[in-house]
């Protein structure tokens, strides 16, 4: 069973994620939500999915990350797309940065 508190009796992990993320642009991705659809290490950034979905045929162990037109990492969640980079900000700090944040190394697919 899985560690997710917003999860009812029934219920998947990415459903759950899926309610709680909602409509309203991501704002209700947490560290929580992020810790349980994604692996994330620092010594590789890697990121990999802790989950399947069927909808995109993603299965667990997958690497996350498409690159996008402006050269970041992307993954989409739910129709919503999110840099990589700021996903694993979540998952490490517990909060999205306010204002932009960028690689310190200028490489925008080093995570």
């Amino acid at each position: 069973m899985s560690g997710f508190q917003g999860l009812k009796e029934g219920q998947s992990v990415v459903q759950a994620a899926k309610a709680a993320i909602g409509t309203n642009r991501g704002k209700g991705l947490t560290q929580k939500i992020a810790c349980e659809l994604f692996d994330y290490n620092p010594l590789t950034g890697i990121v990999r999915r802790r989950v399947s979905t069927t909808r995109c045929k993603n299965k667990v162990g997958d690497i996350v990350g498409i690159l996008n037109s402006n050269g970041y990492l992307c993954v989409e969640l739910f129709k919503i797309k999110f840099p990589l980079h700021r996903i694993i900000w979540l998952y490490t700090y517990g909060y999205f940065p306010e204002g932009m944040i960028d690689h310190i190394n200028r490489v925008r697919t080093d995570n």
